[in-house]
């Protein structure tokens, strides 16, 4: 798979070939795994509801994206996960720095 830029915070991910993804069975589970980098510092900078379409298809929400929970977004507990880069001296506030 590939990842593609629209605008803004929107994506979309692509087969880099048919060959090499010849699709999904109704029923069937794909997992994939997403990393992103630099600009999501936060759980919340994550959006919900990330959806699939194709043409000839009505677009499907990917149940394990829905609703505002952001259950599918692992905990951000490590400075890696909120450090842009070595010069960035950000630290999420804790109640008691807030």
């Amino acid at each position: 798979m590939t990842i593609g830029h629209v605008n803004g915070q929107l994506y979309y991910f692509e087969p880099t070939s048919v060959d090499a993804f010849p699709g999904i069975s109704t029923g069937a589970v794909l997992r994939c795994v997403y990393k992103n980098r630099r600009w999501i510092v936060s759980r919340t900078d994550n959006m919900p509801n990330w959806y699939v379409a194709a043409d000839g298809m009505k677009a499907q929400k990917l149940s394990s994206t829905v609703d505002e929970a952001l259950k599918y977004v692992g905990p951000f507990n490590a400075p890696q996960q909120w450090k842009r880069a070595k010069e960035d001296r950000y630290d999420p506030y804790t109640p008691a720095v807030r």
